[in-house]
């Protein structure tokens, strides 16, 4: 069966398409070190992440700055997505567009993102296999991550 419903009371529509339910908002995240504690005088400055689900893909978007690191240590992250990335067909880690990246080094080591697998968190990677993760020292204050990216997501 096929065609156009267009009768009194019904939707219009292509019958057999499916409507992908959608939802939008903002969430809190954080940006801090895997290890450490905030301590008494972490600080930052972040947006509220703002999202968009269609069915099972997320799409995401970040802004915001540190302006005291604290006590945290290890590897720069984000944590707090709104849902978890899970590993569709062996996809695994989803890449993100990083497009500000506030680092004390001047090196030639590329940085990227890429959201971990069945998780909520981003993990920064660099080096020029960008196989080595970002530790949090490296990390300024007062200078922006920005990041988006899209994800899979079972919740």
């Amino acid at each position: 069966m096929s065609g156009i419903i267009n009768s009194a009371g019904s939707r219009s529509g292509v019958i057999g398409v499916t409507v992908v339910p959608e939802e939008s908002g903002t969430f809190t995240w954080q940006m801090i070190g895997s290890g450490g504690s905030a301590g008494a005088s972490y600080a930052a400055t972040l947006d509220p992440g703002k999202y968009v689900k269609q069915g099972r893909n997320v799409y995401f978007s970040l802004y915001g700055y540190l302006t005291h690191k604290g006590s945290y240590s290890d590897f720069f992250i984000v944590t707090d997505l709104p849902f978890t990335n899970v590993d569709t067909k062996g996809l695994g880690r989803m890449p993100c567009i990083l497009t500000n990246y506030p680092s004390t080094n001047v090196d030639a080591a590329w940085r990227t993102a890429s959201i971990q697998n069945n998780s909520k968190q981003i993990r920064f990677q660099s080096g020029s296999r960008m196989d080595v993760v970002a530790p949090y020292s490296e990390v300024v204050t007062n200078y922006a991550v920005q990041i988006s990216g899209f994800y899979f997501t079972d919740d």
